[in-house]
């Protein structure tokens, strides 16, 4: 179905009641097309992309001639930060954007549990941008919703936001108590997907507290439930947390394997937003084995994709990690400069406490000082 010239027929239509006619009967049939051919290639994300304008046109168009219902279930097929198509591919903008607007359809034809739905959407895109204060205050929205509505799996899985938020801040026992909770419930309901969901996200808050004998053993045991399932997107994200579990037990080689083997599904998969984050892990397992000028591109090309994604957590790590390896080269006045910047852009973006962060720059500003 070809894309609408919007000005010809809105200027036809301003003329002539006929037209008018036309375009709103024109403009229904071409949004439920794409809704309808969206369902069918949910997960079919090099195919959703040869409609990308198409897509965006209907879903602009549901909110502009008020079919609320057609805005959220847009919104609900394409606007999930992960495991969708805008949010893997890092359309994180034009997310925002559609899922913004669903949030109030949703609201204006007071349908709540998907406006809570949508609420933990956002919230999600929140945490990956470091809005921790934003993205908690939309969770507890959605919580007191499915709460009242005693619909328990989306309480448990907004509460499991919770907790990604509370690792990400530092509050491991909080975060710790809130997954615990929330994987027995899953259990309860046999919900296999949000399992393996919660359980990558024990096996990230094992790496927090640097268990990695048990971060090892939740990858696993999310890895073979993706198995189970067929679950491509899954099964590279539990390869990449075992790739993460086995460099941090020093064994390269195996840490190696599982990071290439992630990588090449999340590339097959055109997951923007986790291709950039597992390109620091293999920046990292570079510099650790001793390529630090192959390590330092790698990060470089890591801080430009994470601040065109607008992922700022991913790109302050970036920096801080390039300040480290121009450190050990002797690179003491780029050191310097980088981790400014890096403390420049965790302040502004208010990611977490950098009191350690700047006492490192004091002792950099001393070593270059003594140096000179």
């Amino acid at each position: 179905m070809p894309c609408l010239d919007n000005q010809s027929v809105t200027e036809s239509s301003n003329e002539n009641p006929f037209w008018s006619e036309f375009w709103q009967d024109t403009t229904v049939l071409h949004m439920q097309y794409y809704l309808d051919w969206a369902a069918a290639n949910t997960d079919a994300y090099d195919t959703l992309a040869q409609e990308h304008g198409n897509l965006i046109l209907s879903m602009s168009r549901a909110s502009e001639q008020h079919a609320w219902q057609t805005s959220i279930d847009f919104a609900s097929l394409l606007c999930r930060p992960q495991r969708s198509y805008l949010g893997l591919r890092g359309y994180w903008s034009e997310l925002e954007t559609h899922l913004t607007q669903a949030i109030n359809a949703a609201e204006t034809i007071e349908a709540w549990e998907d406006w809570a739905a949508l609420q933990q959407n956002m919230a999600l895109l929140n945490i990956r941008r470091g809005q921790f204060v934003e993205a908690e205050a939309r969770c507890q929205k959605a919580v007191a919703v499915f709460q009242a509505e005693e619909n328990l799996g989306q309480y448990a899985q907004t509460r499991g936001l919770l907790a990604t938020s509370a690792r990400l801040k530092g509050n491991l026992a909080q975060a710790q108590t809130e997954l615990l909770y929330i994987l027995d419930v899953f259990k309860q309901l046999n919900d296999k997907n949000n399992m393996a969901i919660t359980l990558n996200q024990l096996g990230q808050l094992s790496e927090a507290i640097q268990d990695w004998e048990q971060s090892l053993a939740y990858h696993q045991a999310e890895w073979e439930l993706e198995e189970q399932m067929g679950n491509l997107h899954g099964a590279a994200l539990a390869k990449w947390g075992i790739g993460n579990s086995y460099y941090r037990l020093g064994d390269l080689v195996k840490a190696d394997r599982y990071y290439r083997e992630a990588y090449d599904i999340l590339e097959t998969i055109g997951d923007q937003q986790n291709l950039i984050r597992l390109l620091a892990q293999r920046a990292n397992l570079t510099g650790r084995i001793g390529e630090i000028d192959n390590a330092i591109i790698l990060f470089e090309e890591l801080v430009n994709a994470a601040e065109k994604l607008g992922d700022q957590l991913t790109a302050y790590d970036a920096m801080f990690n390039l300040a480290r390896l121009f450190r050990q080269e002797g690179r003491l006045d780029e050191a310097i400069k980088t981790l400014q910047q890096a403390i420049n852009f965790g302040e502004k973006a208010g990611l977490k406490d950098l009191e350690q962060d700047k006492r490192a720059l004091q002792i950099l500003l001393k070593e270059l000082e003594e140096a000179s």
